[in-house]
Parts: C-alpha cells; sequence; structure tokens
C-alpha cells in the first residue's frame, strides 16, 4: 500500500520500492543504482490522492485523470483515463535510469531497461498495453522509444471509441535484475 511522505507516496516492501510524486513521476527501485523513472511530459503538478494501493492524479493533462495502481508484486499500472474527445491519446514519458543500468531498448513492442550484464531489469507488459471505451471495446496502445531523448510515447486510435477511454499500460520489474 502507499503512503504518503511529504509530497511523495512511497510502497515499500516488494523487493523494492514505488514513489509516485507530484506531476505523476513514478520511480520504481530495487536499490540506489538499479531504478527506473517513468516521467509523464506536459502532466499538471497536481497533487494525488491516495487510496490504498492507488494514487489518483484528477485533471493530470485537459480532460485526462491518470491513475498509477499496484497490481501485485512487481507490477505498477497506469491508467490514463480519456473522459472526452478533448483528451490527448499519445501520451509522452522521458525515462530515466539509475546508474546499475546501462540502457533502455525497445524489443517486440515492449520497452526493456537493461541492467549492466544485459538482462531486463524493468520492462512494461506488452500484453497487457491496451485501450478500453466505455462498451468494452479494446484497441492496441504503440510504443515508440526514441533512445537519443530517452522519450517513449504511448499512442493509441480512438476513432469510433466511447468516452471515457482507459488507456493501461503496465510497468514490471522483473526477477531477473535481483
Amino acid at each position: 500500500l502507499f503512503e504518503r511522505e511529504g509530497d511523495r507516496f512511497v510502497a515499500r516492501g516488494m523487493d523494492g520500492a514505488v514513489v509516485l510524486s507530484a506531476g505523476g513521476a513514478a520511480r520504481l527501485e530495487k536499490s540506489a543504482e538499479v531504478w527506473i523513472e517513468i516521467v509523464p511530459e506536459g502532466w499538471s503538478a497536481s497533487v494525488g490522492q491516495i487510496d490504498g494501493s492507488a494514487v489518483t492524479f484528477a485533471g493530470a493533462e485537459p480532460d485526462t485523470d491518470a491513475v498509477w495502481v499496484l497490481a501485485g508484486e512487481r507490477v505498477l499500472e497506469e491508467f490514463r483515463i480519456l473522459r472526452s474527445p478533448g483528451a490527448s491519446p499519445v501520451a509522452r514519458y522521458a525515462i530515466r535510469l539509475g546508474p546499475g543500468l546501462r540502457g533502455a531498448r525497445l524489443r517486440n513492442g515492449r520497452l526493456e531497461a537493461l541492467d549492466r550484464n544485459g538482462k531486463v531489469a524493468f520492462h512494461t507488459d506488452t500484453g497487457r498495453a491496451v485501450a478500453v471505451d466505455a462498451r468494452g471495446e479494446r484497441r492496441a496502445v504503440t510504443l515508440a522509444l526514441d533512445e537519443r531523448r530517452g522519450v517513449l510515447e504511448t499512442r493509441v486510435d480512438v476513432s469510433g471509441l466511447s468516452y471515457p477511454v482507459v488507456i493501461d499500460p503496465s510497468w514490471i520489474w522483473t526477477p531477473a535484475a535481483w
């Protein structure tokens, strides 16, 4: 469960910690050396509201709420809730890596962060990166990584969908790093 520590929300004990801060930045960490920070670009500095294993950032973007949820051990879910056609179906995230990680790549449709030995330490769950509309229609979420800038982009085609639309890329940290 998340606990408030000043202006941050922290969950510990899952082979590391998850730290959320104002503006929606999420940091998954195993140690001071091995961590990945996922920083949404363009989110407001809204203060999150804690509810057990979830933190909600209302109005993170225009017509968009964001919810970070601990969904079991080593899984952090981010739900972007597009409330209307005025919400952007594209999100960009700055990806920052701790000194114990050597880089990030896009492989088979998922983002992977590699440890010093080239093993996957963190990754998105490709099978779960989806968008679901108010009628239950599902669409694939595509990922693109600008390795030079360290920016991940998620995109979904919302044409013909009914609002609200929930976009769900999952962030997972894997035992291979430990």
